[in-house]
């Protein structure tokens, strides 16, 4: 949370949209360089190299597994099982873990209609250093947890949904943090999740969070956006909705709601243009 804290003096600090980009480009240090796809710099609103460039490219000579090449190709893992590489899931490509406890040391990168598919298993991203790795889900991809555990080696992780993507984390132990930002039209939903993590929330996306703990959602403020919005009290939330369906919001177009979620903490990322009054 330190560089969080850190963005906020500088967002409070320097209001001007030009000292805010600067700020986001001197925060985007404290994650990655580089955006993957053209999709997010062409049609998403963050802002470039800002909280949605979490994306690493593959390390120059390093070996990749890639899934999906040929065409109804499937990985199935149960048991102790280590890929110490950067994944890519692909085109109709499904990695499927069964009971499993599988190690990646690298990034996880989904595309086209690419699926991961995880049931009563562990898996442990060997990070080295804060948000070494990042798991992208972009297009059609499925990125879907349940019944499982995750330790990212006591680093936060970045993790990045946009296009038409679909995560769901439904029962799932975390040990650490992750760093999630929602773009485009993506659907992201939590079900009793503990150390839920920050999710950043943009574009058109939906997401849902339910009996999770641990949980700070930011809400990103595009310019013309008109906010007038009171938090619940306390850090339990049940029954809570933000859209621009609620008469004192508008301009915001994505969809939120948390359910007897516990450990719920506010974020806020207005910019320039945006006409925001709030109260906690």
């Amino acid at each position: 949370m330190q560089y969080l804290t850190v963005f906020l003096l500088l967002f409070v600090a320097l209001p001007e949209q030009a000292r805010f980009n600067d700020a986001m480009h001197l925060f985007s240090q404290c994650y990655t360089e580089t955006i993957f796809t053209n999709d997010v710099t062409n049609n998403e609103s963050l802002p470039i190299n800002g909280l949605g460039s979490i994306f690493k490219p593959p390390i120059s000579g390093r070996d990749s597994l890639i899934i999906g090449d040929a065409p109804g190709e499937t990985l199935f893992i149960s048991g102790t099982y280590s890929i110490p590489m950067d994944i890519y899931i692909i085109n109709d490509g499904v990695m499927l873990l069964r009971n499993a406890d599988l190690s990646i040391d690298g990034n996880m990168t989904l595309t086209e209609y690419g699926k991961f598919d995880c049931d009563s298993s562990q898996v442990h991203f060997l990070q080295h250093y804060i948000y070494d790795f990042n798991i992208f889900i972009q297009d059609s991809a499925e990125f879907i947890m349940k019944n499982s555990s995750t330790t990212f080696n006591r680093f936060p992780i970045g993790l990045t949904s946009i296009g038409n993507s679909k995560l769901v984390w439904k029962n799932v132990y975390n040990r650490d943090w992750t760093t999630g930002v929602v773009f485009g039209d993506a659907v992201d939903s939590l079900d009793n999740v503990n150390i839920a993590g920050e999710w950043l929330l943009s574009d058109r996306s939906i997401t849902s969070f339910k009996d999770t703990d641990t949980l700070l959602v930011w809400f990103f403020f595009p310019d013309s956006s008109v906010v007038d919005f009171t938090y619940p009290n306390g850090d339990t939330v049940n029954g809570f909705v933000f859209d621009s369906t609620l008469s004192n919001v508008s301009g915001v177009p994505y969809h939120t709601d948390i359910n007897n979620c516990h450990g719920v903490m506010w974020g806020m990322i207005p910019l320039a243009g945006s006409n925001v009054t709030y109260f906690w």
